[in-house]
């Protein structure tokens, strides 16, 4: 019974394709296709990541953090503020290293700078991110 009901489905089939006709695609098919997918390959590229901050702008960053956390370790905290004296350049002639880090104080300012670079970073790290990432999901 199930074989008949297929050989009557099979013949109905081939009647309607028949009197249907199958269907011819234009002369210029295969290259309107063709032309749709180069176009969506141009879109996807067409985004490019960039960084916020550049490895330089990080290198410089961490330069001039190093230089002012070396500069705080070895300096004595109630010095005058002096940057270029001649007298303390004579330090860098004398300098030893065992007998200064024994003098060891870092500044309210180098710590608050800490903290503010670790909550910059924290922000460009995980919101920034999942920003980008919902918008190169769309």
């Amino acid at each position: 019974m199930k074989e008949d009901k297929d050989k009557k489905l099979d013949a109905f089939i081939r009647k309607a394709v028949i009197e249907v006709g199958l269907e011819n695609p234009t002369v210029d098919f295969t290259r309107s296709v063709l032309s749709k997918i180069q176009a969506d390959a141009q879109k996807s590229t067409a985004f490019v990541y960039r960084p916020l901050i550049s490895k330089s702008v990080w290198l410089m960053i961490l330069t001039a953090i190093a230089g002012v956390f070396v500069y705080s370790i070895w300096e004595n905290p109630s010095s005058e503020i002096s940057w270029l004296a001649v007298s303390k350049l004579n330090r860098f002639a004398e300098f030893n290293l065992l007998a200064n880090s024994l003098n060891f104080y870092i500044s309210n300012t180098v710590i608050y700078s800490f903290v503010g670079l670790a909550f910059f970073v924290w922000v460009q790290v995980f919101l920034l991110k999942s920003y980008m990432n919902k918008r190169i999901a769309l």
